[in-house]
């Protein structure tokens, strides 16, 4: 995810082996049964931790690379190659909960970084982990709901970008089970050529708990 995933967007861990946004863990994205616990935004740990665990359970049996619960054809609603789009194609991945689109938009060189600020530590992961951790959510969830916030920030060159963006995450598990994520994500974006889809190379958790 995160992460909350993936921050949110949410992923809590403690000490992680490892990639998306804390208290004690966070932006678990929700990911295998390898990776540790990660910390989240959400206000109550107690909640997350649970059903982290239980997306930890699901993922262990099942191909974190294939593709999510929702067939709908998301791809068609973006476009990677400009900056614009690749927000579109991450918001479209998350909407159709589908890792066919999520994954192509991460670079094999992909770190997420976030504050633990329980153990007062940087924690990082790469891209196999995240690609796990975020089928675990669209697995799970029955509908995610992600929003763009301003653009805090922006520095640029020809095959680099960062910005620093808020966004607000909605999962529903169910009815009665619903979470919402708040925070600001610093996404590095790269490519090769001027005519490449963008990837996104790092994702750091700005975001204050």
């Amino acid at each position: 995810m995160i992460a909350e995933r993936k921050s949110s967007i949410v992923k809590r861990v403690n000490t992680p082996s490892i990639i998306g946004a804390g208290n004690s863990g966070r932006r678990s994205r929700f990911g295998a049964s390898t990776l540790q616990v990660p910390q989240s935004p959400i206000s109550n740990p107690g909640i997350i931790l649970a059903i982290v665990g239980l997306f930890f359970t699901c993922a262990s049996c099942i191909n974190p690379f294939a593709p999510g619960r929702d067939d709908s054809p998301a791809e068609s609603a973006c476009d990677p190659r400009t900056i614009d789009g690749i927000f579109q194609c991450f918001q479209a991945a998350y909407t159709f909960r589908d890792t066919t689109v999520y994954g192509p938009l991460i670079d094999q060189s992909f770190i997420f970084v976030y504050r633990n600020y329980d153990l007062g530590i940087d924690v990082s992961w790469g891209r196999d982990d995240e690609m796990r951790s975020t089928y675990g959510l669209f697995q799970n969830a029955q509908k995610l709901d992600l929003i763009w916030n301003n653009v805090i920030s922006t520095s640029t060159d020809s095959m680099s970008v960062n910005i620093v963006r808020g966004f607000n995450l909605t999962i529903v598990f169910n009815p009665s089970d619903i979470e919402r994520v708040d925070g600001y994500a610093s996404l590095t974006f790269g490519r090769i050529r001027s005519t490449d889809p963008w990837k996104i190379v790092r994702w750091h958790d700005e975001s204050n708990y």
